[in-house]
């Protein structure tokens, strides 16, 4: 997925949409993350290892017959 040149929000409110499209962050290349993506990323990573030891659990208590 490619950013755009000129990214564009189109809307049915105009004075939104033209506020949105003269912003002038628009301007700049994004050269650092979002301050809320890091965490955000290392929280994914905890939840998915979270659900891999709860589904690897129920295979060892399945395989073990306690249930």
């Amino acid at each position: 997925m490619d950013h755009a040149e000129v990214p564009a929000v189109d809307l049915s409110v105009p004075n939104v949409s033209d506020n949105m499209n003269n912003n002038p962050s628009q301007d700049k290349e994004q050269l650092v993350a979002d301050f809320l993506e890091t965490p955000f990323a290392n929280g994914t990573f905890i939840w998915l290892a979270g659900i891999a030891t709860i589904i690897t659990n129920i295979v060892l208590l399945r395989k073990s017959g306690i249930a």
